[in-house]
């Protein structure tokens, strides 16, 4: 689900700067892992290392479930950079 939001939100943002479509697909996949990067530093200051996953007792568990967790995260960002064509084999000005 994650790679086909991510494809459309991608193809969206670069529908509307076609002529930068690079850097304003960049830019907002830039501020997509800013704002998940707060979110998940404010979890972890708000109740600790619980608030990610990281239960204590169980700490190699959490470590092994880890990239995991990370894959909804990767995938929306991989779909972001194939819909705003930036994962494309072709040129801008070739055809």
């Amino acid at each position: 689900m994650g790679l086909i939001v991510g494809a459309f939100s991608g193809w969206i943002v670069a529908k509307f700067q076609p002529s930068h479509r690079v850097p304003i697909v960049l830019m907002f996949v830039a501020s997509l892992c800013g704002y998940w990067l707060f979110s998940l530093l404010f979890s972890i200051l708000k109740s600790g290392l619980v608030g990610v996953g990281i239960v204590p007792g169980h700490e190699i568990r959490s470590l092994l479930f880890l990239p995991f967790s990370f894959l909804p995260w990767v995938t929306s960002i991989v779909g972001i950079f194939w819909g705003g064509g930036l994962l494309d084999g072709r040129e801008e000005g070739k055809a």
